[in-house]
């Protein structure tokens, strides 16, 4: 009896095993590889700043003391779009400063630091240490734009996510930032107009330690970047990468299936 009964029971969990292993399958055949370039069957044309052209105007010393020195490099990013970068570097030096780093486009100068913290922004806040990794100029709906893809080096990981500043400088007498986060895009694929209305979309998801598991669509309206509900792609992490869930995705514009 007790030989019928093991029977029984191992069948049951070989029954159990096959269940968990196809539905283990079905959900891989599900599943694709995350890349910005599925979200949209085309892509916006734009132009890619050579930062390996970049030329440095000065390096000179603005704070300095026992402790250590604090030096400012400005450098030149676009010599037609007059396109310039501002680089604090500390040797030795931990001492808090009004001066971040900047960028300068014709003329007219930003603290990154004051464009990401917004009105939170005062001297005690954290620098950010960035680091350029891309800069990018695009038309669309016959607005000029400049992004400025940026990672903020003290904090070193992994898988980085990058800060976006998207300015619009259309008007050189009203240029206008969006800071858009940091977010896991280094180029331009995650704007589009991915469901072809005129309207600038940006598609936000967050990966490493901020990952997060839903990428949203966000639409540019009266110069703000509206959450749309109803478009999102489901990234679920596992030790070999992020995937798309395409079954509980709801995104109809690219090819993430």
């Amino acid at each position: 009896m007790k030989r019928i009964s093991l029977l029984v029971l191992l069948f049951v969990s070989s029954l159990n095993f096959g269940q968990n292993l196809n539905s283990s399958e079905l959900d891989k055949s599900n599943s694709v590889l995350f890349s910005y370039s599925l979200l949209a069957k085309d892509s916006l044309r734009c132009d890619y700043i050579d930062l390996n052209n970049a030329k440095q105007i000065y390096s000179k010393v603005i704070d300095s003391s026992s402790h250590g020195v604090i030096t400012e490099q400005k450098i030149m990013l676009d010599d037609a779009e007059s396109i310039f970068y501002y680089k604090l570097n500390f040797a030795n030096s931990d001492a808090q400063i009004k001066k971040r780093d900047a960028i300068e486009i014709q003329g007219h100068k930003f603290n990154i630091d004051s464009l990401y913290y917004g009105r939170k922004f005062n001297r005690k806040m954290p620098y950010i240490f960035s680091s350029l990794v891309n800069v990018i100029k695009f038309n669309f709906n016959k607005q000029k734009y400049i992004a400025f893809y940026i990672q903020d080096v003290s904090n070193p990981v992994t898988l980085p996510n990058t800060l976006i500043l998207l300015f619009d400088i259309s008007d050189l007498k009203d240029i206008f930032c969006y800071s858009l986060d940091f977010q896991a895009s280094e180029d331009l694929k995650c704007f589009n107009d991915f469901d072809n209305d005129g309207f600038l979309d940006f598609a936000d998801w967050k990966q490493g330690y901020d990952y997060q598991k839903k990428l949203f669509r966000y639409k540019l309206i009266n110069r703000k970047f509206v959450l749309q509900k109803k478009d999102f792609v489901i990234i679920e992490e596992n030790s070999s990468g992020y995937y798309i869930n395409s079954k509980l995705s709801n995104w109809s514009y690219g090819n993430i299936k």
